[in-house]
C-alpha cells in the first residue's frame, strides 16, 4: 500500500505562492492520515542534585561505549571484546538531544527505509538494538536482584558494556535511571543505582588467572641473564619474551641464535569485567630443530 500524498508531495511544484498553499495543505492532509510513529528517545536521569559538565560527559561517553559493544555483539556474536574501538562507536552511534537540569536526551541516526517499504517505515537502527539489549541486562529497578546477579553470567563483552557504566556511576558519584520511549510509549526501563554499582564493582573487579601450555617454533634471538629473560622470534605471531629458571641458562645459551621448539607456559589474568591482561611467558623445555629429527 502506497502513500498517495506523500507521492504528491515529491513532484509539487513550490514557484508560485499558490504552489506553497497546495504543498502547505498536502503536507498537513499527509501528517493526519498517514502519521509516522514517533522517533525513539533515550532519556537518561542522573539522581543527584547538581550536575557539572564533567558528570553528563563521563555518563554520555559510558552510555555510548556500552552501546557501541552492544552493538559490536550483534553483528559479530562469535567474538569476544573488553575494548570500544572507534569503528564500534560509528556502527552504533548516540545522538545527543539535550540536557534539562539532570535529564540527558539521546536519539538515533536516521536510516532511510528499504525500497518498496510501506508508508516510509522508520527502520531499526544497530544503535536501538543495542540500547535495548543493554536495557534487559541492567536491572529494572533498584530492587531486582536477580538480574543484578545475572550480570556475572552475561557475555564477556556484555559485562565489559555494563562495566563502563558501572564505572561512570562510581566516578560520578550518582545513579543512573534509563527510559527508553517512542512519543508517551515507554518501551523499556532499567536502573543502576549507586548501591548497584558497588555490588557490580565488586563482583566484576574479580579475577582468574589462566594458566596454560603452549608450543612455539621460532628463532631465539637471546636473553639476558641479569633478569633471566628469553627472547623467541617467530614466524607466523608476535615475538615472544618471557622468564626462565636458573637452571635453563645454560641450556638457553647454546641455542641462541637458532631454530627451537620452546614449550611454553602462558599465563593470562581473566577479569569478570572482560579486561585481559597481558599475556606472560615462562620457558619450561627447549629442544633445537635438527636435533627432533635425529
Amino acid at each position: 500500500m502506497s502513500n498517495p500524498l506523500l507521492d504528491a508531495m515529491r513532484s509539487a511544484p513550490r514557484r508560485t505562492w499558490l504552489d506553497k498553499i497546495a504543498y502547505a495543505s498536502l503536507h498537513a492532509a499527509e501528517a493526519k492520515f498517514f502519521p509516522r510513529p514517533a522517533a525513539p528517545l533515550v532519556t537518561v536521569e542522573l539522581n543527584v542534585e547538581k550536575v557539572d559538565a564533567y558528570d553528563t560527559a563521563r555518563v554520555s561517553l559510558a552510555l555510548q561505549d556500552a552501546t557501541a559493544k552492544i552493538g559490536h555483539l550483534i553483528q559479530d556474536p562469535r567474538t569476544s571484546t573488553s575494548q570500544s574501538r572507534k569503528q564500534y562507536r560509528e556502527a552504533a552511534p548516540l545522538v545527543p538531544r539535550g540536557q534539562i537540569g539532570n535529564l540527558l536526551y539521546f536519539g538515533f541516526p536516521e536510516v532511510a527505509p528499504p525500497e518498496g517499504a510501506l508508508f516510509d517505515e522508520r527502520v531499526q537502527t544497530l544503535s536501538e538494538r543495542a540500547v535495548l539489549d543493554l536495557f534487559e541486562i541492567l536491572p529494572e529497578s533498584t530492587d531486582d536482584d536477580r538480574a543484578l546477579d545475572a550480570v556475572l553470567a552475561r557475555h564477556v563483552t556484555e559485562r565489559a558494556a555494563i562495566s563502563d557504566l558501572v564505572s561512570a556511576v562510581k566516578e560520578t558519584d550518582t545513579g543512573l535511571g534509563m527510559k527508553f520511549s517512542a512519543g508517551d510509549r515507554v518501551i523499556a526501563v532499567s536502573t543502576l543505582s549507586h548501591d548497584q554499582a558497588d555490588v557490580l564493582e565488586t563482583a566484576l573487579s574479580e579475577s582468574n588467572v589462566d594458566r596454560k601450555g603452549e608450543i612455539v617454533e621460532g628463532v631465539l634471538d637471546g636473553m639476558r641473564t641479569s633478569r633471566r629473560l628469553f627472547y623467541l622470534e617467530t614466524e607466523n605471531g608476535p615475538d615472544i619474551s618471557g622468564a626462565l629458571d636458573e637452571d635453563k641458562l645454560a641450556e638457553v645459551r647454546d641455542y641462541i641464535g637458532e631454530r627451537v621448539v620452546a614449550t611454553l607456559e602462558r599465563t593470562q589474568v581473566l577479569h569478570k569485567s572482560g579486561k585481559i591482561g597481558r599475556r606472560s611467558y615462562r620457558l619450561l623445555d627447549l629442544q633445537g630443530v635438527d636435533s627432533l629429527f635425529d
